[in-house]
């Protein structure tokens, strides 16, 4: 176990570290998409692989000749020295994971209330459901929440940001990186991994509903409205994440 998290972890640090300081101010957003989902991929199954090779020793010619050996005395050792904290370590990395784990199951059992309990409509071919029990608008998997105090315009440049999420299945990386997430929260790579794709995901969204003829005002003042609030879940997309002076330069170019 111990041997598969190191080599995960350094996979994908590696990756994390060459997006950070190579390609996370590039605005080709989908081949960072693909970057990041390739270093997600290479931090599960890579480190499953195992090279073995043969290596030839030459014979050493002569002959070696020794004495009777003596024993002058017997020390005892302790076969697993490091056995304890090993048992530690792995109790405290298993604690983790299976608290992370309750978390996201509990976090999925109040969204699908939630869909129960609430008003669902169809926008543009999207199921958009109007609840107050969450502070802003965010989607889950084909599903877009918004709060029925919002207005009709604000609805629809929502909708129109979340579209992309969903049309471009974002879930995917989202599923794959909270997996890894979960597993590695002792690493910190692994939760700023999850900023990186989440962040690159509002991008694709921004520039997806820009594109499809939102008003570039409309929209940032949408954006700045929705700004408070807390996480909801995990696998969503809230759609304020990452809202900063970075954001709206990338709108801009």
């Amino acid at each position: 176990m111990f041997t598969y998290l190191l080599k995960s972890a350094i996979w994908l640090t590696a990756f994390g570290l060459t997006y950070y300081f190579l390609l996370r101010n590039e605005r080709f957003f989908m081949l960072n998409r693909l970057f990041l989902l390739t270093g997600l991929l290479a931090s599960i199954f890579f480190p499953l692989i195992t090279i073995h090779y043969s290596v030839a020793i030459p014979e050493i010619q002569g002959t070696v000749s020794a004495g009777m050996p003596v024993a002058t005395g017997i020390i005892e050792e302790n076969k697993n020295p490091y056995m304890m904290w090993k048992f530690i370590l792995a109790g405290i990395i298993l604690s983790g994971t299976i608290i992370l784990f309750i978390k996201l199951i509990h976090q999925t059992i109040k969204i699908a209330q939630t869909i129960r309990q609430s008003e669902t409509i169809t926008i543009n071919k999207m199921k958009v459901v109007k609840s107050n029990h969450f502070p802003f608008s965010f989607s889950f998997f084909t599903y877009v929440f918004v709060n029925p105090s919002l207005s009709e315009k604000e609805i629809r440049e929502i909708v129109a940001h979340e579209k992309a999420h969903i049309g471009q299945h974002h879930w995917i990386d989202l599923v794959l990186v909270e997996m890894v997430r979960i597993i590695q929260w002792i690493n910190p790579m692994a939760w700023l991994y999850s900023h990186f794709i989440r962040q690159n995901h509002e991008y694709l969204a921004d520039k997806s509903a820009l594109l499809s003829g939102s008003d570039p005002a409309t929209y940032k003042a949408v954006l700045i409205n929705q700004l408070l609030g807390d996480e909801v879940i995990r696998l969503g997309h809230s759609f304020s994440y990452s809202l900063n002076k970075k954001r709206f330069i990338m709108m801009k170019n």
